[in-house]
């Protein structure tokens, strides 16, 4: 008998409810059955924080029936982006001699999250921004970790907060994100119930293509949610107009932008994530945007010729 390691929490899983400064813990303990199934032993959970002192420990029959439950003053509760805190668990599973027929040691985030209508993390409402995720196809188990791990501070960049997974827990590869979801900060929900939230890989629209690169819509995203200053011109929003100047889509988090063509400045906007310039003069071969916020700029240089075929497929309509 050991851990099911395919199980929630690798087999040791446990649920968390938080009430007047108090962490009250109910733990599932899953094992594997083998030929000596009928032999149980004994199983003991040790609860350290980032510094190392131990601040819970229990222990417990693992024939038992009766749930395990314990309580833990003034926890330090994990709170997502802004606190991505963690514990350590270390469980040690003995036979009937003492004998420890296995060890399970994973870092462990303790947190409440409830639903009144709105999502509730910690008893405070959550902001969620939250993506459609699956896990990418890889080799290797270390592919697969680098993989996640790219894709996740892609994410981070935009200013995701929660991806909700396409995949059941159990299966292979799920460990691998859900480890690094708690270690940056993601809360991870199911898959199911996230219609019409933006895809990650994968959809007409993804955030990025096959190669990783971000898409449009990833800016469009980025504008909404991040808090990292930025400007990005869209390559496949510039349009030629009737009198031939052009227009352009500028994506910022910023509340003012200028843009500036061939080194000059056309036009200054306020406004909020997206600045649709119109009546752009580009008197040379090639289109020459620069834009620029209180923060950071950007340029983009396209030859006119590519405009005969669309570089991408419009945004959204907006811009023709």
């Amino acid at each position: 008998m050991k851990f099911d390691r395919r199980a929630p929490g690798q087999g040791v899983n446990v649920s968390c409810r938080c009430e007047s400064g108090r962490a009250y813990l109910d733990w599932e303990i899953l094992f594997t059955e083998t030929e000596e199934s009928g032999k149980r032993g004994i199983f003991s959970l040790y609860l350290s924080d980032r510094q190392g002192a131990p601040v819970l420990q229990c222990m417990g029959n693992a024939g038992e029936e009766e749930p395990m439950k314990s309580v833990l003053l003034q926890p330090h509760l994990w709170n997502g982006m802004s606190d991505p805190y963690l514990y350590t668990l270390e469980a040690f599973l003995l036979d009937e001699k003492g004998v420890c027929r296995d060890r399970l040691t994973r870092q462990l985030a303790l947190y409440s999250l409830t639903w009144q209508g709105d999502l509730f993390l910690n008893g405070v409402r959550f902001d969620e921004r939250a993506v459609r995720y699956s896990l990418p196809e890889a080799a290797s188990p270390a592919q697969l970790q680098r993989m996640v791990n790219e894709d996740l501070q892609r994410l981070c960049e935009m200013g995701a907060n929660c991806l909700h997974v396409e995949e059941e827990e159990g299966r292979e590869g799920y460990g691998v994100l859900s480890v690094l979801c708690e270690r940056l900060g993601f809360l991870v929900r199911p898959g199911n119930g996230g219609d019409g939230l933006p895809t990650y890989l994968g959809a007409e629209d993804s955030l990025v293509d096959g190669k990783g690169v971000p898409s449009e819509a990833f800016y469009r995203y980025k504008a909404k949610w991040s808090a990292e200053p930025f400007v990005y011109i869209a390559p496949g929003s510039v349009r030629m107009q009737e009198n031939g100047s052009f227009s352009a889509a500028v994506y910022s988090n910023s509340t003012r932008v200028a843009l500036y063509s061939d080194g000059i400045l056309h036009e200054f906007q306020s406004g909020c994530c997206e600045f649709l310039f119109r009546g752009i003069p580009a008197k040379k071969p090639c289109i020459l945007l620069a834009a620029e916020t209180e923060n950071c700029r950007s340029a983009l240089t396209l030859h006119k010729s590519l405009l005969k075929k669309p570089i991408n497929p419009p945004l959204s309509g907006e811009i023709g």
